[in-house]
């Protein structure tokens, strides 16, 4: 089997270690990878926590509602308690005897007590008081309960009890508010215990009422809150309640005309925020670990993407390196026989002068001018290899503009001359610039020989004056053509190596597309750059900017 002999040039390059890859690309795979992940890993612990603190805030509201309802539902119980009493007393055979049918003083006095209630009136239907008792422990507000229960019903309302047809609908219930206490007054007429519709004898008798106290103090209030599990309940008397501070509850008191006597302050737990505060620590934890998780498979996956990289770059460089020197080095060896071929051809050339044989002179110069055209693609592909391979040096000077454009319009003459372009020059004889004049040379050979070859019949100028850019002394040459222009489609790819603008009309002009490559890449390394203008028919403004002055060196006084 034959054996494979490996170039040195592919040797190097499997030597080499795979190239690191830079910050900025690092930065921009963290963003594009590590970037989304961070960023749900975010959005999950947002989410998480406000849906957490919205269920909290639930179940906060719903424990405010739940012991409202239960505060209120233990109001009204004491309501119906009083209700109970007062028709225990009112209908009642002995005391509609011993009331209506007939007023027996002592027997009234002697049961118009009750053990279950705060205070008894028995009234007319006029609000004349017949008879009051309190309870020791309200004896100073005994006048003013008094004269408050026995006006607490309105006459309509008592007159439609008075002819109730049950004992369920036979009760007037209230709520007033006396020298600052909440007190639940119940009204019933005095009636005889048979149910059912009243009698002719009894409706035109019930003309007595009984009415139930029951003074519900701070101590009783403060008693119902323990056994409701309600801290600091307490009634305030008066009208509309104040703004509602965080964490107090007031629930309104209205009396049987609606009308707002007062209201119920209490304090009220947060279950939910105190649930979710103890597990605030868990919950942050979680979303701690999951966060390090999150992050642990990013940095996999971007430390594997960039090894990806390392690995592709470095098989790309190795292989643009390979085909760089291979450029280069097929570029040596064949200019080194086209010289000999154009050198040969001008002997031939001038022997054929001499000795008269004009035809074979001009085979001779045919031969000689291929071969340069040939040449002149050759050094293109080596200029453009020595950029690929990173290569180009450049050696500024102090170069006098003036004399240098003489010299390139001297080198596109011929061609000018050929396509019948008129050549126009204007520099100011004293303009410098501190460049490398070969490369220089080279870059307006590039853009004055282009302009000649797609301009039919027209003319090309070439101008240079001083300018500034971004602060920096400049100068700006402008190569002006009335040829055949480009669109902006063109536009776009026209400095990328190997391309040309114009697409199938350029079969005809030839060239490698590596000319304004090569041009801007030369601009660039001597800090400027080039720029186009062009439209389709209306010719082409290339404009190259070079440095003019010398960059002042560090520690330059």
């Amino acid at each position: 089997m034959a054996s494979v002999v490996i170039p040195s040039v592919l040797r190097a390059a499997a030597r080499q270690p795979a190239a690191p890859v830079r910050s900025s690309e690092e930065s921009q795979l963290w963003l594009s990878i590590g970037g989304p992940i961070v960023g749900l890993i975010a959005l999950t612990a947002v989410s998480a926590l406000f849906l957490l603190a919205n269920i909290a805030r639930g179940q906060d509201r719903a424990y405010e509602v739940a012991e409202a309802q239960l505060v209120g539902r233990t109001l009204e119980g004491v309501g119906e308690s009083v209700s109970a009493t007062a028709k225990d007393f009112g209908i009642w055979n002995d005391a509609y005897r011993n009331i209506s049918v007939r007023w027996n003083s002592a027997w009234v006095a002697e049961n118009a007590t009750s053990a279950a209630v705060d205070g008894l009136v028995i009234f007319r239907a006029d609000g004349s008081i017949r008879h009051a008792w309190t309870a020791d422990e309200f004896a100073e507000h005994s006048g003013a309960l008094t004269a408050a229960a026995a006006i607490a019903t309105h006459p309509d309302r008592l007159a439609r009890i008075a002819q109730a047809q049950t004992t369920d609908i036979m009760v007037a219930r209230n709520y007033l508010e006396i020298d600052g206490l909440l007190v639940a007054v119940a009204t019933v007429p005095v009636r005889p215990e048979n149910s059912g519709a009243p009698t002719r004898m009894s409706m035109s008798r019930a003309t007595n009422y009984v009415a139930a106290i029951e003074v519900i103090d701070q101590a009783r209030i403060e008693k119902i809150g323990q056994s409701l599990g309600v801290r600091d309940l307490r009634f305030q008397a008066g009208g509309a309640p104040p703004a509602r501070v965080d964490g107090t509850l007031n629930l309104i008191v209205p009396n049987h005309d609606e009308a707002l006597i007062g209201w119920l302050a209490f304090s009220v737990d947060k279950p939910g925020s105190r649930a979710f505060a103890r597990r605030a620590v868990t919950i942050a934890a979680g979303l701690l670990l999951f966060g390090l998780l999150a992050f642990l498979v990013s940095r996999s996956l971007v430390e594997r993407q960039m090894r990806v990289m390392a690995e592709a770059r470095h098989a790309a460089e190795d292989a643009n390196r390979v085909k760089s020197q291979f450029f280069a080095n097929m570029s040596h060896e064949l200019r080194t026989p086209l010289n000999a071929v154009i050198g040969y051809a001008e002997l031939l050339e001038e022997d054929a002068a001499a000795a008269g044989r004009p035809r074979q002179g001009e085979d001779s110069r045919r031969i000689g001018s291929a071969a340069r055209h040939l040449l002149g693609l050759i050094n293109d592909i080596l200029e453009h290899s020595k950029f690929e391979a990173a290569a180009v040096e450049v050696y500024p000077e102090h170069v006098e503009l003036s004399r240098l454009i003489d010299e390139v319009v001297d080198l596109v003459r011929v061609a000018a001359e050929r396509n019948n372009v008129l050549l126009k020059v204007a520099c100011a004889p004293d303009l410098t610039a501190y460049v490398d004049r070969m490369r220089l040379k080279q870059c307006l050979v590039n853009l004055a020989g282009n302009a000649v070859k797609f301009t039919k019949d027209g003319r090309v100028s070439i101008a240079a004056h001083a300018t500034t850019v971004n602060g920096a002394a400049m100068v700006a040459f402008d190569v002006v053509d009335t040829g055949i222009g480009m669109s902006p489609e063109d536009l776009g790819d026209l400095f990328q190596p190997f391309v040309q603008a114009h697409g199938a009309r350029n079969r005809q002009f030839g060239g490698t597309g590596l000319g304004l490559s090569i041009t801007k890449r030369l601009a660039e390394a001597m800090g400027g750059t080039v720029t186009v203008r062009s439209a389709p028919g209306a010719g082409s403004t290339f404009t190259l900017t070079v440095a003019r002055a010398q960059p002042a060196t560090a520690g330059a006084g």
